[in-house]
């Protein structure tokens, strides 16, 4: 295990212990990981994390955001096949591919955590004229996304030589909260980014209702790999001291770290879900959901901001 580390935003070294966290996800082991809280600032984190070299395992190569399916629920044959009908539709009558634009402005944008390139080939069916590239530290994934033809940076990114003043807009889904230090990676996200260029954080929200509900057993708590989880005051604070501006926080009303958080809850061995069931509790679930989101309370939020 690491040293134990004072608050990465305020660096107080007041904290409350909250529960102990484990891998319940890939179960690659037992260990449990202590979780505190900032008694200043409230920032959630892992105390003792493991060190750089341990954390390794415990992204397995069947993660889920390096695999095209962007749902880490294992479905059967007969879910699978469905789910796969059912995101077929989705796309073909719901998001159908935007041709014939006549915005031809051309943006340079960076996915700071690509993994599979998911976001990526979104983006380019959307924005056909964008430069788009891909950053992650996983080999595995930076392989992937450079089989679907876009431009990809590996390594370690705080020692990665990245083009500075480039960036037009640089997301960051799901990530910050899996970063060692994100005062210094938004630091250095800056240097990035031209002049007002745009940062898009989506992370997990501790003042959520999952979370308070759900604790040691919330799926976005996501133990070893999430070292940092945010509330929506201290995600703004990390963004104003990091010197960003027009710091806007939306909600979003999905409801499926709720629903995955149930598995856990009951301790499930078999993380599938029956399709049918998934959405069954996703249509009860949902109107929850869009209430949530009017008041903060959901699982997930969004974060735009620009660079000052």
């Amino acid at each position: 295990m690491g040293i134990e580390k004072k608050c990465n935003l305020c660096g107080s070294m007041s904290s409350r212990f909250l529960f102990y966290g484990q891998d319940r996800l890939h179960k690659v082991d037992k260990k449990t990981f202590k979780i505190e809280k900032c008694l200043n600032c409230g920032l959630v984190f892992l105390s003792s994390p493991p060190s750089s070299a341990e954390l390794k395992k415990y992204y397995p190569s069947d993660y889920g955001p390096y695999q095209d399916g962007d749902n880490p629920l294992k479905y059967g044959a007969v879910s699978r096949a469905l789910k796969s009908l059912f995101l077929h539709l989705k796309q073909k009558w719901l998001h159908p591919k935007i041709q014939d634009k006549k915005d031809e402005t051309v943006f340079n944008l960076l996915d700071l955590g690509c993994g599979s390139g998911n976001f990526l080939e979104k983006m380019k069916r959307l924005y056909p004229n964008w430069r788009l590239a891909g950053f992650d530290n996983s080999e595995t994934a930076c392989v992937h996304t450079r089989s679907k033809g876009f431009e990809v940076w590996g390594g370690d990114f705080m020692e990665a030589d990245l083009p500075k003043g480039y960036f037009d807009i640089i997301n960051l889904s799901h990530v910050i909260e899996h970063l060692d230090n994100p005062k210094e990676a938004l630091s250095k996200i800056s240097s990035l980014l031209k002049p007002e260029g745009k940062i898009i954080i989506t992370t997990p929200n501790f003042d959520s209702l999952s979370s308070m509900v759900f604790k040691k057993y919330w799926f976005a708590l996501e133990a070893p790999r999430h070292l940092f989880i945010f509330s929506p005051k201290n995600i703004y604070r990390l963004l104003s001291e990091a010197g960003f501006s027009d710091i806007h926080i939306v909600f979003d009303p999905d409801v499926r770290v709720a629903i995955k958080s149930l598995n856990y809850l009951f301790d499930r061995q078999d993380m599938r879900i029956n399709f049918f069931i998934w959405h069954l509790l996703w249509a009860i679930f949902k109107p929850i959901g869009w209430g949530l989101s009017f008041v903060g309370k959901t699982s997930i939020m969004i974060i735009s901001a620009k660079k000052a």
